[in-house]
């Protein structure tokens, strides 16, 4: 592990004119959805920064910082304002996972097995916790835990200040899916497309329930319901209290697809190139935006606006209302990563190892 610094300025940590983004999703609940008006017209490329790997993982803004994990190993801190280096912490693994932020420290896992906690404001590690294998779940912090999951079949609880396990629970196969945490539970999916409600404090099973198809979505809740996408092309809808299927939409593909939810639709990705805005109540498409190819990244809903990527290399922003094309912007492969939305600057990683903040 290194740790290099490249340059050091005053960055606020708090002062965001929009909701705080601390985690994958934005929020604990993994709601999907920003606070912002959105970028109707795409004026201009802010800046771009180029890593030596492919970026997979979301974006965190913290301040006047971006963060994000790239597959050269690195942990990158950069300048929201120039897209300047800040500071880089470099681990063994390539780096998938989504940071997460509290107080002064920034969380997350790389596929060495290593757990990090990184102190935001000089790079230097606070704590690292090692696991039985990789680690590309994003962890979310609540209270004074943070948690994850791991390839190795378990979900952790560690002290976020110390690093120290609080408990763990084994789920059998390898958990890809990022937790949401709501009603003092933590809800997951694995890789044999079980879903698991485990309790925050105790780290015991609440309940379980057997979907088809293995399952990399991530679960978003909302008004009792946990919202989530599986490899049979299906998003399921559960009740998070009796962890039965409430109901179920099928796909033309695989839904790998982290869910957005509002009061009124749901929107995610699939692999036969839509996007979808499903009606919670008629449970129907209220709209379907097509793209050129898969579309594993996660969308993220502000309040004109639905951002998503496509393997096609493409940013599309689409009219939430509608589900008409307002722009896209290109890139030069796949966009995987999963956009995030501050201050009205669009932030998203590719494939082509670049991160770009786009206004």
């Amino acid at each position: 592990m290194k740790i290099i610094i490249i340059t050091m300025f005053a960055f606020l940590l708090a002062a965001c004119a929009a909701t705080p983004v601390g985690m994958f999703r934005g929020d604990a609940a993994h709601s999907g959805v920003y606070k912002e008006k959105g970028v109707v017209d795409v004026d201009q490329q802010r800046w771009q920064f180029r890593t030596a790997g492919k970026i997979i993982a979301s974006p965190l803004v913290v301040g006047d910082l971006v963060l994000v994990g790239s597959e050269d190993n690195v942990l990158y801190a950069i300048s929201s304002k120039n897209g300047q280096e800040v500071w880089r912490y470099e681990t063994d693994g390539d780096v998938v996972s989504t940071p997460a932020y509290a107080g002064n420290l920034i969380y997350v896992g790389s596929k060495d097995g290593q757990f990090y906690a990184i102190k935001v404001d000089t790079g230097q590690e606070s704590w690292r916790y090692r696991v039985g294998s990789a680690i590309q779940s994003s962890p979310v912090v609540v209270g004074n835990e943070v948690y994850f999951g791991s390839t190795d079949g378990y979900l952790y609880a560690l002290d976020k200040m110390t690093g120290e396990l609080r408990w763990r629970f084994n789920s059998g196969k390898a958990i890809y899916s990022s937790p949401a945490i709501a009603h003092g539970l933590a809800f997951f999916g694995t890789d044999e497309g079980h879903l698991f409600a485990v309790n925050i404090k105790t780290g015991q099973e609440k309940w379980r329930y057997k979907l088809k198809g293995a399952i990399t979505s991530s679960p978003a809740i909302s008004n009792g319901l946990m919202f989530i996408g599986s490899d049979s092309g299906f998003l399921h809808v559960v009740d998070v209290a009796a962890g039965q299927e409430k109901w179920r939409f099928k796909a033309g593909g695989q839904v790998s697809s982290s869910p957005a939810v509002t009061d009124k639709f749901v929107f995610f990705g699939s692999h036969d190139g839509y996007v979808y805005a499903l009606d919670l109540k008629t449970r129907q498409p209220e709209w379907r935006y097509k793209a050129k190819d898969w579309v594993t990244s996660s969308p993220a809903v502000t309040d004109k606006v639905v951002y998503v990527g496509s393997y096609d290399g493409y940013l599309h922003a689409i009219d939430r209302e509608t589900g008409r094309q307002l722009w896209k912007f290109r890139t030069e492969k796949a966009v995987k990563s999963s956009p995030v939305v501050v201050n009205n600057v669009i932030y998203f990683g590719s494939n082509d190892h670049t991160l770009y903040a786009v206004q």
